[in-house]
Parts: C-alpha cells; sequence; structure tokens
C-alpha cells in the first residue's frame, strides 16, 4: 500500500493484483486504474466535489450539471438521455422530469417529510404524519387509506390496512421484534439471545426453528421444525467452508486469497437408501466437484466439472459477453451477448437464432425481434404502464389500468376480460365477456374470489352465463357445448345462469389443507384433505410412521420414492406397473428419466444449454434409436419464448415484458399465426383457452396441488397446452412439471431436488410453498405471494438472514 499526504496512492491485493489512484490538486479523486489496466475518470464542477462528467472503463460518460447551490439540475446518461430536477427555496425535489418530457411531482412539510407524489398520469399518494414526525397514513391513488401507529418509543406496533385488518408487532427494549400477530390472530415468535441474535423462531402452529451460534457469533447449527440440523463450519479468517445438510450430505467451500470461492465439492451422504426393485441402476457415490476460475478483479472465466468447461467472457463494462459449453468430446455449445451504453441487452444469439430488444427512453422494453425477424411490440403509457401488445402490428392485447395502474381490462380476441378488486387491493373477480356485447347483458363467465384475514384464497365463485354466443361457431347448432366459453360442459343453452365453486382450507401455517369443488355439471363435490409433518412436507395416513425422513417424501398414497447420496429423486414407483429412473449430470440438472409401464421401455432424455435452460425433450420408445417425439424450447432469459414440435411453432406471450403470467399463445409461422388466450386462475394456472373468436379450444381442473384432471382438447385444437404453474412445464411422459432449474411433483406439493441456491431458498430445501394458490415460483428457486394488486410482493418464505450460506458461486 502507497499512501502520500494521506492519500491512498497505490494498492496490491493478495493476489498480485494493482490498484491505483490519482487526485487532482485539491485532493479529489480523478482517476483509478485496476489490475486489468482500465481506468476510469471524473470531472469535478470547479470548487466543488460534485462530478460533472464520469467515465466508466469501457469510455461510456455519464454528465450533470447543477445550479448554484449545488442541487443536481440535469443528468444524461451515455445514450444522451437527460432527467432534469426542480427544487423548492429549501432545496427539495418538487418536479422530476424524464427523458419523454413527462414529469413527477413532489410536495414537502417543514421538516422535509414527503407529504405527496403525483406521477405523470396524475396520479397521487399522500402522506401524513404524527406530531412526532412519524408517519401516520398513507392514501393511494385509489383512495385506499393505510394507517400506522406506535408506541412511546416510537416502534411501529400497529398498521391498519384498508379494510380495517390490523398487523401488530410486539418489540422489545432492544428494539428487537418479539412477535407479530397477523390480522388473522396468528403469531409468528421471536427470542433472542444477550447478544440480540436470533435463537428461536416459533410459528403460528407452536412449532420452532432453533439457531446456535459459536462465542464468535457464527452460525454452528440450525435446527428444523422436526429437530434435524443443519451445521456449519467456518475457517479462522470468517469463511464459510464446510455445510453438513439434514443427510449427512454437504458442501465444502475453497476460497483464494481474496476471498472468492474457487471450488465447491459436493458430498455425498454417507447413508444409502435401498432399492425400491431388484433392476434399479446404481446411484453415484463419489463427490462432485466444481472449479472455478476468476480473472484479476474477481470475475468468474470458467468452471470446470467433469462433463466440460463453461467459459465466460465480458466486455469492458464487465457485461457478459458470451458463456462457451466445450464437453468432453470437444463439442461446443455457445450464447453471445451484446448491450447498448446504457447496459441494456441488446441481443441474444443462440441455437434458436438472433434474439434482439429495442427500448424506449425510459428503458422499458419496446419491441421483441424475433429469429424469424417476427416484432413483438409493447406499448406503454406514462413512465412505463404497458397498455397494448401487438405482433407484426397484429394486436394480442389491449389494456385499461386504473388510477394506481392495476390492470382492470384486457382483450383477448372478440372476448374481454374485466378485472375488479377489493379495498385492499386484492384481486375480487374477473368477468369474461364478448367485445361487442351491450353493457347490461351478464359476463359469460363471472370468477369472484374471497379471502380469510390472513389473504389466504378460500373461495372461487364461478358464475357461468350459459347461451349461445356471438360469433359463428357459437352461433352454429352443430356445435359442440364445450366449444362456449365456460368452465362447465354438457349444460343446455336455455339462457340459465349456471354456479360452482372451489373452496379452500388452511392450516395455521398456510398450508392448503382442504380443498372442495363442484360444479352443476358432476354428479357429487370433489373433496381432497392434505396433512403435514412439522417443517411442511406432505403425508398420508393417520401418523408418519417412516412416511418422510430429512424433508423427502418417501411414501404417500401408491407411490414410493428413493433418494440418491445427493438428496436427488433416482426412483418413483407408481402403483405396481410404473416405475421410474432418474440420471442427473455434473452441472445435478435431471438428464434422463427412463420408465418402465407395465414392463413397457421408455426413455425421456432432457438437454440443457451453457445457462442451464432446457432446450429439448426427447422421448425414445423401447430400443429404437431415433426418438419418436422431440420438442424444442427457446427462451427469452429465464423465460420460455417458443416451443417446437414436429416442425410446428409455438410462440408465448406474457402479461408483462417481466410476468411469468401467461397471455397467449401464437401457434404457426409468419403471416398465418393462429392466436390462442389464455384464461388463468388467481396464481396464474391456465384454466382455459380460446381462439380470436372466443371460442373455447383447451380447459383443464387441476387437484390441490397442480395434477391435471378433466382435461379437455377441442377438435379444432391439435396442440397440447402444457403450461401450469407459473414457470412450469407440464411434461406429461414423466408426470412433473419442468420448474426452470429442476422438476416439479405435483403428487407430493414437492420438488425433485434440492434447491440449487441451498438455504437462501428456505429452510426446506425441497418445499414449493405453503400452498400453491396465493404462492407462486417461476425459477424454482424460491417462492413469492402476489395477493398485492400492485404485483409480486416478493414477500420470500425462507430465510434471508442465511443467504450467505448459498452455494452459488
Amino acid at each position: 500500500m502507497e499512501v502520500i499526504a494521506g492519500q491512498l496512492i497505490k494498492r496490491i491485493d493478495p493476489q498480485g493484483g494493482e490498484w491505483r489512484y490519482s487526485y487532482d490538486d485539491i485532493g479529489r479523486l480523478i482517476e483509478t486504474r485496476d489490475p486489468l489496466g482500465r481506468r476510469e475518470h471524473i470531472k469535478y464542477l470547479r470548487h466543488w466535489a460534485l462530478p460533472v462528467q464520469v467515465t466508466d472503463t469501457a469510455g461510456r460518460t455519464r454528465q450533470y450539471g447543477y445550479d448554484s447551490h449545488g442541487n443536481l439540475l440535469w443528468q444524461q446518461d451515455p445514450l444522451g438521455r437527460e432527467t432534469q430536477y426542480q427544487y423548492d427555496p429549501e432545496g427539495r425535489v418538487t418536479q422530476v422530469t424524464d427523458a419523454l418530457e413527462k414529469s413527477k411531482y413532489l410536495s414537502w412539510n417543514t421538516c422535509g417529510q414527503l407529504l405527496s407524489y403525483r406521477d405523470c398520469s396524475n396520479a397521487q399518494t399522500l402522506y401524513h404524519y404524527d406530531a412526532h414526525g412519524r408517519l401516520r397514513e398513507s392514501i393511494n391513488a385509489r383512495g385506499e387509506h393505510t394507517h400506522f401507529r406506535y408506541d412511546a418509543r416510537g416502534y411501529l406496533v400497529e398498521s391498519e390496512r384498508p379494510d380495517g385488518r390490523i398487523d401488530r408487532y410486539e418489540i422489545d427494549v432492544a428494539g428487537q421484534l418479539t412477535r407479530y400477530v397477523d390480522p388473522a390472530l396468528k403469531t409468528l415468535q421471536f427470542r433472542y439471545d444477550p447478544s440480540g441474535r436470533l435463537v428461536e423462531r416459533t410459528d403460528a402452529m407452536g412449532y420452532s426453528v432453533k439457531f446456535r451460534y459459536d462465542a464468535y457469533g457464527r452460525l454452528l447449527q440450525l435446527t428444523n421444525e422436526n429437530d434435524e440440523s443443519y451445521r456449519f463450519g467456518w475457517d479462522e479468517l470468517d469463511r464459510l467452508v464446510a455445510q453438513k445438510d439434514l443427510d449427512g450430505s454437504g458442501r465444502l467451500y475453497a476460497y483464494n486469497v481474496l476471498d472468492e470461492v474457487i471450488r465447491l465439492t459436493h458430498v455425498p451422504s454417507p447413508d444409502e437408501q435401498p432399492p425400491l426393485s431388484d433392476n434399479a441402476p446404481p446411484t453415484r457415490t463419489i463427490a462432485i466437484r466444481h472449479d472455478f476460475e476468476r480473472d484479476a478483479i474477481g470475475r468468474l472465466v470458467s468452471k470446470r466439472t467433469e462433463d466440460g468447461t463453461t467459459d465466460y467472457r465480458y466486455d469492458a463494462a464487465d457485461n457478459l459477453l458470451s458463456i462457451t459449453f466445450t464437453d468432453n468430446k470437444g463439442e461446443k455449445q455457445q450464447l453471445d451477448y451484446t448491450y447498448d451504453a446504457n447496459g441494456q441487452l441488446l441481443s441474444e444469439t443462440n441455437s434458436a437464432g438472433l434474439l434482439q430488444y429495442r427500448y424506449d427512453e425510459l428503458g422499458n422494453l419496446q419491441t421483441l425481434v424475433l429469429p424469424d425477424q417476427r416484432e413483438l411490440n409493447h406499448l406503454y403509457y406514462g413512465s412505463g404502464h404497458l397498455h397494448q401488445i401487438n405482433l407484426n402490428g397484429r394486436v394480442i392485447s389491449d389494456f385499461e389500468r386504473d388510477a394506481v395502474h392495476d390492470e382492470v381490462l384486457r382483450t383477448q380476441g372478440k372476448l374481454l376480460t374485466r378485472t375488479r378488486y377489493d379495498t385492499s387491493g386484492r384481486l375480487a373477480g374477473k368477468a369474461i365477456h364478448y367485445r361487442d356485447a351491450p353493457v347490461e347483458v351478464l359476463p359469460l363467465l363471472d370468477k369472484a374470489y374471497r379471502y380469510d384475514a390472513s389473504d389466504n384464497l378460500i373461495a372461487e365463485v364461478l358464475t357461468q352465463t350459459q347461451r349461445r354466443g356471438m360469433t359463428n361457431a357459437a352461433n352454429d347448432e352443430n356445435a359442440h357445448l364445450e366449444q362456449i366459453i365456460g368452465r362447465f360442459h354438457d349444460l343446455p343453452h336455455t339462457g340459465k345462469t349456471y354456479s360452482g365453486h372451489n373452496r379452500y382450507g388452511y392450516d395455521l401455517n398456510e398450508q392448503l389443507q382442504t380443498v372442495q369443488q363442484s360444479r352443476p355439471n358432476w354428479q357429487a363435490t370433489q373433496v381432497e384433505d392434505f396433512k403435514y409433518d412439522k417443517a411442511g412436507n406432505l403425508f398420508d395416513g393417520p401418523k408418519l410412521n417412516g412416511l418422510i425422513k430429512h424433508n423427502r417424501v418417501l411414501v404417500y398414497q401408491d407411490k414410493r420414492y428413493r433418494y440418491d447420496r445427493f438428496g436427488r429423486l433416482c426412483e418413483k414407483r407408481i402403483g405396481s406397473n410404473w416405475v421410474q429412473y432418474f440420471e442427473y449430470d455434473a452441472e445435478q440438472r435431471l438428464v434422463c428419466v427412463e420408465q418402465y409401464r407395465s414392463g413397457e421401455l421408455e426413455r425421456v432424455v432432457f438437454a440443457y444449454d451453457p445457462l442451464g435452460r432446457r432446450i429439448s425433450k426427447e422421448v425414445y420408445q423401447g430400443d429404437y434409436p431415433e426418438p419418436r417425439r422431440r420438442v424444442l424450447f427457446h427462451w427469452q432469459g429465464l423465460r420460455l419464448l417458443q416451443e417446437v414440435q414436429s416442425g410446428l411453432a409455438s410462440l408465448y406471450v406474457y402479461a408483462t415484458p417481466d410476468s411469468y403470467d401467461p397471455l397467449a399463445r401464437v401457434d404457426g409461422k409468419p403471416g398465418s399465426e393462429a392466436i390462442h388466450y389464455f384464461h388463468t386462475n388467481l396464481a396464474g394456472l391456465p384454466e382455459q383457452l380460446t381462439d380470436s373468436d372466443g371460442n373455447a379450444i383447451w380447459r383443464s381442473d387441476y387437484h390441490g396441488w397442480g395434477k391435471t384432471r378433466n382435461e379437455w382438447h377441442g377438435s379444432r385444437q391439435p396442440r397440447e397446452q402444457n403450461l401450469r404453474y407459473q414457470g412450469q412445464y407440464y411434461d406429461r411422459e414423466v408426470e412433473a412439471h419442468y420448474n426452470t432449474t429442476r422438476f416439479f411433483d405435483f403428487d407430493i406439493g414437492h420438488f425433485n431436488q434440492p434447491d440449487p441456491i441451498g438455504l437462501n431458498g428456505g429452510l426446506n430445501l425441497y418445499s414449493f410453498a405453503p400452498n400453491s394458490n396465493t404462492w407462486i415460483d417461476p425459477l424454482g428457486l424460491t417462492p413469492v405471494t402476489f395477493t398485492d394488486s400492485r404485483g409480486l410482493s416478493f414477500e420470500v418464505h425462507g430465510y434471508n438472514s442465511l443467504s450467505h450460506l448459498s452455494d452459488s458461486s
């Protein structure tokens, strides 16, 4: 380290990398140089320590302008897009004008607290404070009031939602949360040691998670509700070097001198579960090792596994330019990326071709150019609220939104769906109409949602008006009744209204306990009951009796499960005539399912790209060397964009550029596309597909954890509909849902493999979510809840404080 006049001039890190710093004559930092020789430059306002120009390592420049008081007046990004600011006499921002010259307005009280915020669509949010300056009330643009109350010490003790429901908080003398009581009076309790470390969390059912630390405050043991423990080891530099899971398997971490992970070793469990059948293939018993190589500034440049090497290449701004996987035979797979000067992704080149992105002045995705040069366009109002999606100018859907920009209407061909919300912003209902029907005509299908005080969905009331529709197919006396939009089959078109319902019950931990489904065309109500152990694992029977071990379901109904030494499902028996064997690669991805049904052999083989996205599925019958079926998958980021079966392509369109909620499926070649529209439940699970004329072409009901039942395909629907829970794809051959990073078993509501991000995804490495009605997990990593009308609230069902225990590199 070299220091002159108290200023750091040179620093050499433990790996020998040299960092240099330069200053001007009044001591302001004007240049940095990293171990790769890259330079960053800063120019300042004369006599002020305010930057007017910052040039990064890629030569991209951001510029800033100020008034005479040093307030920022404008800033310009490397693309020349400018944002402007105005202030009151006290120096508080009162107006922000974006690159589209649309303004937002803010007002403040004399204490510098925000009183109002008005967006560029004139939607206003108000804030009121008590005499001590604490937020007392907020009122959104829909007029919904949220109230906050505090104790004498200033700690929040109550928050009252717009519908009057109250959340309560108890704080101890050290300012730590000791009890949370939700509006349904369900309680979470927290206990701490004298050093303020959390030592126990007790849920609403009285089940506890316990934490034990060493003398240095490092977590040594994490004990779950079933009294099984994870254990952790640390080195003298406080780095996590070992983690032992519930079954004795674990992870070992090795570091370089810069504390960067350079090796991850997955250690198998010392015990092996006995095979379920005599013909079960052997499972892996040796460790799985991943080696990482990093450059002088810590970027991952290479990963080596026993299957091959993955190389990563970056530009001068640290954007990823390419990922190349080379297997042991020398065969390569490569993904290439380009970016604009703001770091926005411009293109991705993969096996499907070139995918291109165009953005508006605010960075909203405007156009997605597909490999076949079709353009999927997104139109916005305000600062980025979607109001239309079209394909090459052909409208897929138009959207209308309310004062807080929640969707209240979408068009779906000759249909439209109206959405309504309750006073807490929860989705209260959807109604499907013909677009040209008079306002007073009853909707074809109305879905009303009801919740308990904890925001759990407790009822869906379905009301169908059974009548001839407004389209040629619906007016055709020879048309199948099922083709008319609705959920109920084989009902006469008498103009009558029919009703059905789905009712749900939950335990105190919000786990799905009962499902009751009735339809007017069913002879009896369908009832399902679920029971769970203390850690949230589904079991069947009066007692556990060894049905679950280490959060792995071993027996459920007529199904038997066996796991390998790494905790991955390796064998499943269904009844007496169906057995499945599962094989994984060095990245712990499922690559093959070999199964025997009534003695008939079938193999299903999966392939992945360097990002771990599944790009193909091949189905082989018996010993025949050629697949009888092959499906190709194309991706936009980590979201399924297109699939191709038998040369027929289907393009998936979602409700927003960032959503996994399916909006439409576009089948066919450019210029002759057929658009089909998804109608989903509260969680985005598809219940029905309709064509552009409003005729039903597919529908399905489901069991409590997403297993398909009562599926119907119209005579004009040649293709399967395989989208299920958001981010999931139904693999009919193996009766499981592919969930981006692993597979979901809907028979037991669990994943087949441990969470790839370890404890960062939750304490139970196999859990999907407490229930599938108000929770989703599009990536198969971490469940999120979405009952808030403004989109996903990202209430993580896990332990964020344990994020440093993730095995991600």
